[in-house]
C-alpha cells in the first residue's frame, strides 16, 4: 500500500501563508490533493499541517488530515520527524503502508501523470526516488519505504538514489510572489494549449 502524505506549515519566511495561496483557481494545498487523488496507485492521502483551519481542505476532499505538533512544525523541523509520527500512528491499524510519497504543495504544476510515472519508475531498486530538474532536487516528488524511514532514512538524501526527471515548466517551487506569478503564467499557458 502506498501512502501520500502533504506537509503543509502555516509559517514561512518569504511568502505569508503561501500553501493557501493560489495558481488555476486552487490553492497549492489543494492542487497537491487533487493531483494524488488522480493517481492509480496511491492508497490513502494525509494532509499534515500546524493549522488547525486548514482541515477545511481535507474535509472538503474527504482525506485525512494531521494536526502537527508546533515543535514539528519550525523552520528547521526535518520532515521525517513528521512522517515518522503518522507512520508509527498508522502502523497501528491494519495494513501498514509499504511506501511514502512526499507531495510537498509548493510544486503546483507537478501532474498526476508525474507521480504515477514516479511510482512506476520506484519499483526498479534502488529503493527511494527523488524527483529533479536540470541536475537539481526540485522538491515535487520524493518516495521512499516506510520501514526506512522508521529506521532512520532520510527522503532528500540523493546518494543511491533513483532519479525522476521533471520538465523545467512542471518543476517550479513556490518561494515568492515572482515564483507564484511564474506558475500562474505556465498554468494559463498550459491549459490554453489544452483549449486551443
Amino acid at each position: 500500500m502506498i501512502l501520500a502524505i502533504i506537509p503543509a506549515r502555516g509559517g514561512s519566511k518569504r511568502l505569508s501563508q503561501k500553501n493557501i495561496r493560489q495558481v488555476g483557481g486552487e490553492t497549492l494545498i489543494e492542487r497537491a490533493i487533487l493531483a494524488a487523488q488522480g493517481s492509480q496507485y496511491i492508497d490513502n492521502i494525509i494532509l499534515s499541517s500546524d493549522k488547525p483551519g486548514w482541515k477545511v481542505f481535507a474535509d472538503r476532499h474527504e482525506i485525512e488530515f494531521d494536526l502537527r505538533p508546533s515543535e514539528l512544525a519550525e523552520d528547521d523541523s526535518p520532515i521525517e520527524d513528521c512522517v515518522t509520527r503518522i507512520l508509527r500512528r498508522q502502523s497501528k491499524r491494519p495494513g501498514i503502508y509499504d511506501l511514502v510519497i512526499l507531495l510537498q504543495p509548493t510544486s503546483p504544476l507537478r501532474t498526476t501523470e508525474d507521480i504515477d510515472r514516479a511510482i512506476e519508475i520506484f519499483w526498479h531498486p534502488p529503493q527511494r526516488l527523488i524527483s529533479f530538474c536540470d541536475n537539481k532536487k526540485n522538491g515535487a516528488i520524493y518516495i521512499t519505504r516506510s520501514i526506512d524511514l522508521l529506521w532512520g532514512e532520510s527522503f532528500s538524501d540523493s546518494q543511491g538514489a533513483q532519479i525522476f526527471l521533471m520538465p523545467p515548466e512542471r518543476s517550479i517551487d513556490i518561494d515568492t510572489e515572482e515564483d507564484l506569478r511564474k506558475a500562474e503564467a505556465l498554468f494559463k499557458s498550459e491549459t490554453q494549449g489544452i483549449t486551443d
